[in-house]
């Protein structure tokens, strides 16, 4: 019997640790592509239809056009420097989300990304102008 406690209790925090990795995913490999602005590496993690809306463009697009659009909305940033303000789960637990901005020698945006964790697949990007 206390084989089974043991074991059921190495499962129970085997999953938890799995699941933190899946919610971590933002932080540990989607921080780094923003700050980096490489809109090609993003690509892979973009859910097939994705929410885009960028400060002079709004809708939902295909995996590729959303990488034309990051690529090009990047490209006009000079020295860019990204900080992550917060990174966390939604209440019902279904999706990861991360907030930060992104700031250059001109102008400051605040970035929302919020992605199913267990895919791995980012549904929604926001960026807007700071005033």
């Amino acid at each position: 019997m206390k084989n089974i406690i043991l074991i059921f209790s190495l499962l129970i925090a085997f999953a938890s640790v799995l699941s933190a990795q899946e919610r971590d995913f933002l932080v540990t490999e989607i921080k780094p592509l923003i700050e980096k602005q490489n809109a090609s590496g993003l690509r892979k993690y973009l859910a097939a239809a994705i929410s885009l809306n960028l400060p002079d463009q709004k809708g939902v697009c295909s995996q590729q056009q959303a990488e034309k659009q990051l690529a090009n909305f990047f490209s006009k940033l000079e020295n860019p420097v990204f900080e992550l303000l917060e990174s966390g789960i939604t209440t019902d637990s279904n999706a990861s989300y991360l907030i930060g901005n992104l700031k250059d020698s001109t102008a400051g945006f605040r970035i929302y990304i919020l992605a199913q964790a267990q895919k791995k697949k980012i549904q929604s990007i926001h960026i807007s102008l700071i005033p």
